[in-house]
């Protein structure tokens, strides 16, 4: 399958209807009374409820929004987008049921929206609960997981720019699944890499450790987002060494325990690492780089890797390091990093690996790097 055809496609992976009132009660009950089904509130993430719905068997007929400028847009390209105070003569109330889909549905915005409902002659709806939002959002960080589906519908020619960029068979078959399991609300497939080697290292099909850039006896290493210190201590474990490791992390706390943690490296180790507790951003003074000519740059910042790579493009296009840069916060990170990074230095290559996602995450969709290797850092044998 391509990737227009995942991205166009009307496939769900997660149909829930188990303990689930919608899917389970609400559902039947609209087959079997063939009613009508509108929704009402057209905000992010409301074509998962529509594909939920229509791998159901149900077509929603349209979305009410008392935001007459949102009147005429479709949804999904077939769901209209309907002012309620316009409804055509079509329009049967009595045959009508109306799933609410608002963030807060209480007190008297619950009271509006049921006084328009009623208004129209609806006595029939239903209210999705939280859980099944969740459930048929699919959304393991809400914060991060908004609007895919539609991002990625409406961008899907720069899409296809960066599945161009891709430099091997592997990449875009990781690209492929990653973006399926949004748009099928459903869960990656593919083998994922080892947590431990993230940032160093790929893994074949067979576990075998992949090279996917070759590293330096005298690697200079800004660790964007250093947390407690994890991926440093992995670094020196996988017997990697390095003249020099600037460990960024800004959140107080987490500074705290990543010095105490590096307290325990052996000596020769712990004085490579230099920790600054403070965002890269515009006002970054570099000067703590000295002479060093950085060789390797990661990123794990929680959205914020694109500013990150422009705060940093002095020294990535003067040094031309390795980029091992985390790109599945934002649905815009597939599109907007490897364009920038590709109009700031030349002859990179761009390759993707997913590594283990936590437990908590049960659709895997964390853990996604971009790999920007120079030519001249890349594996012979790759």
């Amino acid at each position: 399958m391509n990737l227009r055809d995942i991205i166009f496609g009307t496939q769900r992976e997660r149909i829930i209807t188990e303990s689930t009132t919608i899917g389970g009660i609400i559902c039947p009950l609209i087959k079997m009374y063939h009613l009508d089904v509108y929704i009402y509130g057209a905000g992010v993430d409301v074509s998962s409820i529509i594909l939920y719905l229509y791998n159901l068997g149900i077509d929603v007929k349209g979305i009410f929004d008392c935001d007459i400028e949102k009147k005429g847009r479709k949804i999904l390209e077939h769901v209209p987008i309907i002012y309620p105070y316009h409804l055509s003569e079509k329009f049967d109330p009595e045959k009508t049921l109306v799933i609410i889909n608002t963030i807060y549905f209480k007190e008297i915005e619950q009271s509006e929206i049921l006084k328009l409902i009623f208004s129209l002659g609806i006595t029939k709806f239903y209210e999705l609960t939280e859980y099944e939002k969740k459930e048929i959002k699919a959304k393991p960080h809400p914060w991060a997981d908004v609007g895919r589906i539609d991002y990625y519908r409406e961008h899907v020619k720069e899409l296809e720019k960066t599945y161009d960029l891709l430099y091997d068979k592997y990449s875009k078959e990781i690209m492929l699944e990653f973006i399926r399991t949004y748009m099928e609300c459903g869960t990656y497939r593919l083998k994922q890499c080892s947590g431990n080697i993230k940032y160093f290292y790929g893994q074949d099909s067979n576990d075998l450790r992949e090279e996917i850039y070759v590293h330096l006896e005298e690697e200079i290493w800004i660790n964007c987002g250093s947390n407690i210190g994890d991926n440093i201590f992995w670094y020196f474990a996988n017997g990697l060494t390095a003249k020099q490791i600037y460990a960024y992390e800004a959140d107080e706390k987490i500074y705290g325990r990543l010095v105490k943690n590096l307290n325990y490296l052996p000596s020769s180790y712990a004085d490579k690492v230099y920790t600054v507790n403070e965002f890269i951003n515009d006002k970054t003074n570099w000067n703590v780089l000295k002479s060093d000519k950085v060789t390797l740059i990661n990123a794990d910042i929680e959205g914020g890797e694109l500013e990150l790579l422009k705060n940093m493009k002095n020294i990535i296009s003067s040094a031309r390091p390795v980029l091992a840069i985390c790109v599945y916060h934002k649905a815009e990170d597939l599109v907007k990093i490897p364009q920038y990074i590709k109009s700031i230095v030349d002859n990179y290559f761009f390759i993707l690996r997913k590594y283990e996602s936590n437990v908590e995450n049960i659709r895997r969709t964390s853990e996604l790097v971009l790999y920007a290797v120079p030519e001249e850092r890349m594996n012979d044998e790759k």
